[in-house]
């Protein structure tokens, strides 16, 4: 199984740059995401190769390609939790974690603040609406719309 995206690296980050300067235009710089991206991807992509259902995999049964897809509200809104959750557990800035929670708030109606612990293995189904708190997960979580 190989783990793909729909965008280059190179233009995700941009593209994750341009959401957050448009949603949240306070002006300041976004600084970068550094070690952070790429645990967020290694996070995501050990979650998403777990997760075998219709819009995850790509491919045949023999070859599928586990995919993070960024049109894809379901899989963004797991990989942005992961991403503010991984500048936030690097020691990173803080104000960066909270802008890509906000974000992820903004564009998928979901509010897994970056601080919160979520299991290694999760799934939002339509997450609209959707509260994680402080609390005790397990992997295999799934979470449907107006969860809180």
């Amino acid at each position: 199984m190989s783990f793909g995206m729909t965008l280059t690296l190179e233009s995700f980050e941009r593209y994750l740059v341009a959401a957050l300067s448009a949603h949240l235009p306070d002006g300041s710089p976004i600084p970068p995401f550094g070690r952070a991206l790429t645990l967020a991807l290694d996070r995501t992509e050990y979650c998403f190769t777990r997760i075998h259902r219709k819009y995850f995999n790509e491919g045949n049964q023999n070859a599928p390609q586990v995919i993070l897809d960024h049109l894809n509200g379901d899989h963004m809104a797991a990989f942005l939790y992961f991403l503010s959750n991984s500048v936030y557990v690097e020691g990173g800035d803080v104000r960066l974690a909270t802008k890509l929670f906000y974000l992820n708030k903004v564009l998928h109606g979901v509010d897994a603040y970056f601080s919160v612990k979520l299991p290694a293995i999760f799934r939002l189904v339509h997450p609209v609406g959707t509260v994680l708190g402080r609390a005790a997960y397990s992997d295999y979580l799934m979470v449907y719309q107006n969860c809180g």
